[in-house]
């Protein structure tokens, strides 16, 4: 069992991926629905905000995404499968990355040896480029590698 941050770029992508089929959005969701089942969810209230938020302005509402949020929200009551940490104790990490995902980063670099799931490529490159990651402990990946890296079944 790991330790996952999923930023929202990457639970966006899962959520419509029954209607846009895509191969990354279909690895997304892959991830999330292991992360659900096999691992721990980190996350804030900022965090959950911004998942909440999602779920309202998401364009595709079939079985997958349905599911996907339910089962999220299963999650939130389960101290084994979820996390919900308070945003004061996170460190502030400083470096070259957009502002936005500076909650996501903040928690992954918190819980060192977490994983931090994004599809944003240039938030990939702002953290590894500035080795964020290293020094600050955590894994940065790609939705579509996560699955792998979690060993997702």
């Amino acid at each position: 069992m790991r330790d996952v941050v999923i930023n929202e770029s990457t639970f966006i992508r899962a959520l419509e991926a029954e209607c846009t089929r895509h191969r990354d959005d279909l690895l997304s969701a892959q991830v999330i629905r292991c992360v659900l089942a096999e691992h721990r969810w980190l996350l804030t209230a900022v965090i959950l905000g911004k998942y909440e938020h999602q779920f309202g302005v998401v364009q595709c509402h079939g079985v997958l995404a349905n599911g996907l949020i339910s089962q999220f929200h299963a999650i939130l009551a389960d101290s084994a499968k979820s996390c919900l940490l308070e945003s004061g104790v996170l460190p502030d990490v400083t470096g070259r990355f957009d502002p936005h995902d500076a909650p996501f980063v903040n928690l992954a670099a918190y819980a060192q040896a977490s994983m931090l799931v994004t599809n944003d490529a240039r938030l990939i490159k702002d953290i590894v480029g500035g080795r964020i990651d290293e020094r600050n402990g955590f894994d940065i990946v790609h939705g579509r590698d996560a699955a792998a890296r979690l060993e997702c079944v």
